[in-house]
């Protein structure tokens, strides 16, 4: 886990004892501290207390500023730079190299750009995995702040282009996400300044790393956790239309196989036709064992022996370049289609985006631990399952109650008669097939004519 928190003076009675209270629930394995307002000697006590291996800090200006970076020594890290407001790092678990800016924003709007800048620059050179966190001391749209006068939308294009440079995407969370507050003229002010993301490789290395905003206590600003997680839940293997066997020959041979039957055609119910054609589907996928990323790798070692094979023509190895051309198109048809996005257009650098937006979703979809009905967080997936089992069996269960029919006597009905008489009646064949030439385009998989 990763512990991020501007703790406005960690010094404090109150932000020590959040300190150690998260220390004692969590442990995070790196602890990042902002606005320390206080010396190395001071921070180096609470390295031993905490029991940490690794200590790195920037110091105070004065009674202001001051970060501190806290890590165990199986995080091997190594820190490649650091001033003020970045402390760029690398790190290693299980093998795995990645890295880590921790980003503390300038308070000062017009010195904002110059951290924004510095991150954009590391970009450039990095393709590994990489992790951003912090308080960043600002917000991506009015939608992240509450109170206070409406900003205008030029004022956050800045900070929006850095993460659209650097490729980062935000992590899912959990929590009150409104991680600072203040007052201003005597107006409430609430404000998600702290935030963490991750780019396309983070999510390919930690496809279920999920945040939590934590409470308020001896500072402004909430400490923000991260889990860092690839851990896969078990389970059965759905059943995913892939819009690329579409352009398959004979798949509709397939579809027809599986829709039509010529014997009793007319007594099949819709439902059965579709199981069928699943099944069909899935049988002629195992049959023809289609794998795009292994066709890839198959097609570029074909070419690159057809470079030095003489006995080749040039035609030949044209048609070979054409068919992993179409390969890679097809690869990025898949994605687009498993991300569910609508709006980006193709393009082949567009694959890349369209990966980390299904580990996103992923990610977010991802139940890391529940609270049981005493409280007790769990993380292990038996006891999850029967958590959820446990609540759902009783918020379904009745609890019988008497005279039940005089409660009911007094609802009135919410349906009329004309409503409940359109919606008995039976289905019109042209309902049927304007239901599916009304979705879109990529949730459409294939309409028989």
């Amino acid at each position: 886990m990763i512990l991020s928190w501007n703790c406005q003076g960690v010094g404090s009675f109150l932000a020590i004892r959040h300190l150690r209270e998260i220390r004692q629930k969590f442990f995070p394995g790196i602890l990042f501290l902002m606005e320390t307002k206080n010396k190395r000697d001071f921070l180096q006590d609470l390295q031993v207390e905490f029991g940490y291996d690794f200590l790195f800090t920037v110091e105070p200006s004065g009674l202001s500023g001051g970060l501190a970076l806290f890590a165990l020594s199986e995080f091997n890290i190594e820190v490649l730079s650091s001033n003020n407001r970045v402390i760029d790092v690398s790190a290693t678990i299980d093998g795995n190299k990645f890295f880590i800016s921790f980003v503390y924003g300038d308070p000062v709007i017009n010195q904002r750009q110059h951290v924004w800048e510095q991150l954009t620059r590391i970009s450039i050179s990095r393709s590994n995995a990489w992790f951003m966190v912090g308080d960043f001391n600002e917000i991506n749209g009015n939608h992240e702040k509450s109170g206070g006068r409406t900003r205008s939308e030029n004022s956050f294009l800045d900070f929006r282009l850095m993460q659209q440079n650097c490729g980062m995407i935000e992590l899912p969370y959990s929590g009150d996400c409104f991680s600072w507050v203040g007052r201003r003229h005597n107006y409430l002010i609430r404000c998600r300044l702290d935030r963490a993301m991750g780019n396309a490789e983070w999510f390919s290395l930690f496809s279920s790393s999920s945040s939590k905003y934590l409470r308020f206590m001896g500072s402004d600003h909430r400490p923000i956790i991260t889990h860092l997680s690839n851990q896969k839940r078990k389970g059965w293997k759905k059943f995913r239309f892939d819009r690329r066997w579409t352009t398959k020959a004979g798949f509709e041979n397939v579809i027809r196989e599986g829709w039509l039957d010529n014997e009793f055609d007319n007594e099949i119910p819709l439902h059965d036709r579709i199981k069928k054609c699943r099944s069909t589907i899935a049988r002629w996928r195992r049959d023809e064992n289609y794998n795009s990323q292994k066709i890839i790798e198959e097609l570029k070692d074909k070419l690159d022996r057809s470079q030095v094979d003489n006995s080749l023509s040039a035609a030949e190895i044209s048609e070979i370049q054409d068919q992993l051309r179409k390969a890679y198109e097809e690869e990025e048809e898949f994605w687009h289609q498993k991300s569910r996005n609508l709006w980006f257009k193709k393009g082949d650098r567009n694959t890349k985006f369209y990966h980390a937006t299904t580990k996103h979703r992923r990610a977010r979809n991802h139940i890391c631990g529940l609270n049981d009905s005493s409280g007790v967080w769990w993380e292990k997936e038996s006891k999850i399952k029967s958590i959820v089992v446990e609540y759902f069996s009783e918020l379904f269960q009745t609890s019988n109650p008497s005279d039940i029919e005089v409660s009911l006597d007094n609802l009135g009905s919410p349906i009329s008669l004309e409503i409940k008489e359109s919606l008995c009646k039976d289905i019109s064949p042209d309902e049927i097939k304007k239901a599916p030439y009304s979705t879109k385009n990529i949730g459409l998989p294939l309409v028989l004519r």
